[in-house]
């Protein structure tokens, strides 16, 4: 297909987690791919596209420069996912990105003619802590974050609404809840427990698993999935609607702990730390998807157990190819 034809998607994000899973979708649905990259950022997770990817460098914070560049790449279709998520991130960055930097991104789109759909990815963090009566949590449950995190998703979504009441911005929000699989940053759950497996696999650390709150229950999907429903969402969804991503189940982060000490085969002691423990975190979250899959026709695919054993195995080659030869490396 002629370059020239193909409907041009760019990507907020895109070096990161989901980012890079998005990328490789678009990629095989034919479209032109362009991605937005920080200043020395990372680019591993793309190293086996990257070939096939345009990437462009500016910070979403440098209104002018976001302009300038969707300008040049007059894109159709727009993806944003960037955003700081780690619940260490100070204040200030997470209103420097997940705020501030939509607020620059939205603005220069509603003045884009190019544009016919913008997504913005939120998270089931901006609904906070829930009653079990309120289970499963739908979009029309109220927003009560509890962390910085789910608050500057929040105005996040917030910003989206009111672009596209005030201007007509034909914007489609989503919520995902938990996702896990390939690529997943250490900072996340199952993927802090997968490489502490694949390092105690490797005699690159003491057979001592390092957890957290093992009763938390969280609702995962496969990242893959979740990427096909932004995909979705932009495509079939209503413009000004929300759609949360979800698989309806929550197992226990024990559960979890066990389904990876089973696919790994090694014996370990298992030390719950204190430290691990997030003092805002909500002991369940179940997310009901209902409206996506009646609206867009999506429904999670990819059982968990997939979605982990193929985690392991990311983190198996991620530390069999690690620089650091030999000895116990620091705990994740």
């Amino acid at each position: 297909m002629s370059t020239e034809k193909q409907k041009r998607v760019f990507i907020t994000g895109i070096t990161g987690f989901a980012g890079s899973h998005l990328a490789e979708y678009c990629l095989h649905a034919g479209l032109r791919v362009y991605g937005l990259t920080r200043h020395g950022g990372n680019l591993d997770n793309l190293l086996d596209i990257q070939g096939d990817l345009e990437l462009v460098e500016a910070d979403l914070g440098d209104a002018g420069a976001i302009q300038h560049i969707l300008k040049v790449v007059q894109p159709q279709q727009i993806f944003h996912l960037a955003a700081h998520t780690s619940f260490q991130s100070q204040g200030s960055l997470l209103l420097h990105t997940n705020v501030l930097g939509t607020f620059n991104l939205l603005e220069v789109c509603r003045h884009l003619p190019s544009v016919s759909r913008v997504l913005v990815a939120s998270s089931s963090a901006v609904y906070g802590r829930v009653e079990p009566s309120g289970a499963p949590i739908s979009e029309a449950t109220p927003l009560h974050p509890t962390t910085a995190y789910g608050l500057s998703k929040a105005t996040q979504d917030c910003l989206a609404e009111r672009f596209f009441v005030n201007h007509r911005l034909p914007v489609v929000i989503t919520r995902a809840f938990n996702h896990t699989g390939p690529r997943e940053r250490s900072t996340f759950v199952c993927s802090t427990i997968a490489k502490q497996l694949a390092e105690i696999e490797q005699g690159k650390r003491p057979p001592t698993l390092a957890v957290g709150n093992l009763e938390t229950r969280r609702d995962f999907s496969d990242v893959r999935d979740i990427v096909r429903g932004y995909f979705l969402a932009l495509t079939r969804g209503k413009t000004g609607e929300v759609y949360n991503l979800a698989s309806g189940y929550a197992p226990t982060v024990g559960s979890i702990l066990q389904r990876l000490l089973t696919l790994s085969g090694v014996e370990v002691e298992v030390v719950q730390e204190p430290a691990r423990r997030q003092a805002a975190d909500v002991p369940c979250q179940v997310g009901d998807s209902t409206k996506a899959a009646r609206e867009l026709g999506w429904r999670p695919e990819i059982p968990l157990e997939r979605s982990l054993r193929d985690l392991l195995d990311y983190w198996r080659k991620k530390v069999a190819n690690s620089e650091r030869a030999g000895g116990y490396v620091a705990q994740a």
